[in-house]
């Protein structure tokens, strides 16, 4: 079987998914739309006239590839987290997507032979950020002996002093045991947050490499920084049980140690949205 009928077979496995994220105008598909059309346009080509070039045949392998990989996380994410319901995993589509990139900056590094460790450094921050909510200051304090390899591990909040306790998930888990691989520190001691110069960066330093990260994978995120990432978790754990807001109000001022629901929901941006929302009640 060649990888023009694996593309057909592929297709046709993900048709119904494709669609559907298309019906919705969903940021999902539209970061694909143009490798999709490209792809697309490649197969047809094929079809007709038998062969392509070398060149092009390298542009519909490689294209393929990306979305193939892309997709099995979606739909992963789809079974695992929404029970195949498309339009709620749509409602979270910002996260998704910065997921995704992810993905795509691990896979940048492990085809990059020149790789830098400040790049799985980043990696590391992004993915604990999304998956932990813990606010930068949390982030910088922690230590590989934490979190490698271990199932949670138990903090106590700089600006709050109370503890935290977190799991880690085992998606996670592997992530951080191929950061701790390819970074290798001075040991499972050290911070795991350290700069080339040796001493634990500021978080300044962090703002900039967001920075410089949004602009090279061109992310829609405003005002990227630090606390957009504690802002990612709260925001996934709250489209994830949209079916019972208040409660994942209540889980998420627990887990931010806030002191009320008003305060969690003024930090999502929710409050702003409701009062949004109420233009769009009124009638003629």
């Amino acid at each position: 079987m060649d990888i023009y009928t694996d593309y057909g077979n592929w297709k046709f496995e993900n048709h119904e998914l494709i669609n559907a994220l298309i019906s919705l105008k969903s940021k999902i598909i539209s970061r694909f739309s143009h490798t999709i059309l490209v792809v697309d346009y490649l197969y047809d080509k094929r079809v007709k006239e038998g062969s392509l070039d070398e060149t092009l045949e390298v542009i519909f392998e490689t294209g393929f590839n990306y979305i193939h990989d892309h997709f099995m996380t979606i739909q992963s994410i789809l079974k695992s987290e929404y029970r195949g319901n498309i339009k709620e995993m749509d409602k979270n589509a910002k996260t998704i997507n910065l997921l995704l990139y992810i993905q795509d900056f691990e896979n940048e590094l492990m085809n990059k032979p020149d790789y830098k460790d400040e790049d799985y450094k980043m990696s590391l921050l992004i993915a604990i950020g999304c998956f932990w909510g813990l606010r930068i200051s949390d982030m910088l304090a922690l230590h590989w002996k934490q979190i490698l390899n271990a199932d949670e591990f138990t903090i106590i909040e700089k600006k709050t002093g109370k503890q935290r306790t977190i799991r880690i998930n085992q998606q996670l888990k592997r992530h951080i045991a191929d950061c701790y691989k390819q970074i290798q520190p001075i040991g499972i001691n050290a911070p795991i947050l350290v700069s080339q110069k040796g001493t634990v960066y500021r978080v300044q330093s962090i703002d900039v490499l967001l920075k410089k990260m949004q602009i090279k994978y061109k992310l829609s995120v405003k005002n990227f920084s630090c606390h957009s990432l504690r802002k990612t978790f709260g925001r996934q754990v709250y489209n994830m049980n949209s079916d019972n807001s208040e409660l994942a109000l209540v889980k998420l001022m627990e887990l931010f140690n806030h002191s009320s629901v008003s305060i969690t929901k003024r930090y999502l941006g929710l409050r702003q949205e409701e009062l949004l929302n109420t233009y769009d009640c009124l009638t003629f």
